[in-house]
This record gives structure tokens, C-alpha cells and sequence, in this order.
């Protein structure tokens, strides 16, 4: 999981954490960063799955054409 470092007292903090833990340092980038990062990679991963698909139908396709042939 991904996690961000605190600059006053570089402890690891969790994505999602708007403050560090530690020592209170407040992040306010840590819930709007983790969000739209979330979204985007499942936008992006249902991309590559409607490509991955179409291109496993156009190969099926070439397929049965060259059987026909």
C-alpha cells in the first residue's frame, strides 16, 4: 500500500492519512491524492481490460477467417 513520508519528522504515514501520526503534521493532499489516484488506475485498468478484450476478439476473428479459408 502506498504511504506518504511526514518532511518535519519523516515517519511513514498511510495514503490515506491527512495528518502524521507522530507528530500531527497535517497533509491535506493525502485524501484527494489517494482518491483520484484510486479512480484513475480503475479507469485505467478498465481500459487495458476493453483493449485486452477487443484485441482477443480480432484475433478469434483472423482466426476464423483463416479456418475458413
Amino acid at each position: 500500500m502506498g504511504y506518504w513520508v511526514c518532511p518535519r519528522c519523516t515517519t511513514d504515514n498511510h495514503l490515506d492519512a491527512t495528518s502524521c501520526w507522530r507528530c500531527g503534521y497535517q497533509y491535506f493532499a493525502g485524501a484527494e491524492s489517494s482518491t483520484s489516484s484510486r479512480e484513475s488506475l480503475a479507469d485505467f485498468v478498465q481500459k487495458q481490460r476493453k483493449e485486452i478484450r477487443e484485441d482477443i476478439e480480432k484475433s478469434l476473428d483472423e482466426a476464423l477467417e483463416r479456418r475458413k479459408l
